[in-house]
């Protein structure tokens, strides 16, 4: 009878299904929101390894982006064996270059291995001679990790960053080489350009700085972008009367915790430099280190200048010596002589904005200071464009109305500072018209003229 009972019924009882939404996985999500994902075991390279087993999609995500894009090896050993593994070898018997090669772009070496077998001596801090005995098998790791390091970046033409670190006092490359063969007058190879190229002395050291350091990368590239230097010394007789058997272009020079010598009666362009349009001075020491702009502008090509004004050598007794150096900051932005080509000033670290000097426009005051924070900016406002990058977690500045602030306060961050007390904190540059960008350590543009 239940049989019959549904015939001639119109309405059609639908009973409820579970929706079925499909499994979701890593697997399905786009890579750039795995890149995200895998960047929070980047420092974990065992589970990098353990993740890229899983598919190939995952695989190529892995060694793509956390693997081999920044390699740092730690010892010549480790190196050596990458070679092996890597690179064309006839004694292990590989033909050709592993594809994992040119998915390297950032590359560093540390303490590499030094050239000289026998006995030597090495002067700590110009007084104390000490004996180095340095044994065959260093000279065969030299031999290797030179051929190796050649081999790489000849056959690497993605990489961007090469890092050399924990430089002994005796580590040289060999001289810069020149191929003269036919083949290579007939067959023309196309300029390589290296991004950034950084060189760190051994930590405790200050080694001078020669050309045989940076040799093996100019033979292989043209033109480097940056070059950055730590912990050396650089003596200016020994650049300028050097000759280099080929071109090469360094934009930018890069100068790290140096110190700057000079023995010349007569200043000359150096060789090496004669293409430098960018200088960066960080960590500044003594008055003689700002020697080493004299030296760069002798090419008559420097057109930026970018100083870290959180350098000791700008102090005196916590606070900024205006006496000492505002006369230095009227010479270097009057526009004339060399300078004429400096067309950007950037002072990075930036921390002296908290010395403003609250003279009220009530208050009679014919007295001229110079030594101010008022006639810096005046100095600086001869500059065609400036960029000023406030330091990390600066000082507060404490403001009041007489000087035209929005309102008076003991401390308030630069950060939430309103325009109108911008104009007020810099106003000799917004007078000279200059045009100059304010921003923060984040990177954010705290108040800008264009």
């Amino acid at each position: 009878m239940n049989r019959y009972q549904l015939i001639g019924r119109k309405t059609k009882v639908n009973r409820p299904q579970t929706p079925d939404y499909g499994p979701l996985s890593l697997h399905s999500m786009p890579p750039e929101i795995l890149i995200k994902i895998f960047s929070h075991f980047k420092n974990d390279t065992l589970e990098l390894i353990n993740i890229s087993l899983v598919c190939r999609k995952l695989h190529n995500i892995i060694v793509k982006n956390f693997l081999y894009k920044d390699v740092r090896f730690k010892d010549t050993n480790s190196f050596l064996k990458f070679t092996h593994a890597h690179l064309p070898n006839k004694r292990y018997g590989v033909s050709e270059t592993s594809t994992h090669v040119n998915l390297i772009r950032t590359v560093e070496f540390v303490n590499p291995p030094v050239q000289n077998s026998q006995n030597s001596r090495t002067n700590i801090a110009g007084s104390y001679s000490v004996n180095v005995v340095i044994s065959n098998n260093s000279v065969t790791n030299f031999n290797d990790f030179v051929s190796g390091v050649n081999m790489l970046l000849k056959e690497n033409y993605n990489l961007k960053t090469i890092i050399i670190s924990e430089i002994s006092p005796q580590f040289l490359f060999n001289n810069i080489s020149v191929d003269t063969s036919l083949l290579k007058k007939y067959k023309k190879r196309q300029n390589r350009t290296l991004h950034r190229l950084v060189i760190k002395a051994q930590t405790g050291w200050s080694i001078l700085f020669r050309v045989n350091h940076i040799s093996k990368i100019l033979d292989i590239f043209d033109s480097v972008d940056e070059l950055e230097l730590h912990n050396f010394i650089i003596d200016e007789s020994k650049l300028v009367g050097l000759s280099i058997p080929k071109t090469v272009i360094i934009h930018q020079l890069s100068l790290v915790s140096c110190s700057f010598t000079n023995r010349c009666q007569k200043r000359t362009p150096s060789e090496l430099l004669k293409s430098t349009s960018s200088l960066r001075l960080e960590n500044l020491t003594n008055n003689s280190d700002l020697s080493v702009i004299d030296m760069v502008k002798c090419n008559d090509m420097l057109e930026t200048l970018i100083m870290d004004m959180d350098s000791k050598l700008f102090y005196e007794n916590g606070s900024f010596n205006f006496k000492t150096f505002n006369p230095f900051f009227k010479l270097l932005c009057s526009g004339s002589g060399y300078f004429a080509n400096l067309k950007c000033l950037v002072f990075d670290n930036f921390d002296i904005l908290y010395q403003y000097n609250h003279n009220h426009k009530n208050e009679e005051n014919d007295r001229h200071e110079e030594n101010t924070l008022t006639e810096f900016l005046n100095h600086i406002s001869k500059t065609k464009y400036l960029i000023i990058k406030v330091k990390d977690m600066p000082r507060t500045i404490h403001t009041c109305k007489n000087c035209g602030f929005m309102k008076t306060q003991d401390g308030i961050s630069i950060e939430n500072l309103s325009k109108t007390d911008w104009r007020t904190l810099v106003w000799p540059l917004i007078e000279a018209k200059t045009k100059f960008r304010i921003m923060s350590f984040k990177g954010m543009i705290l108040y800008e003229v264009t």
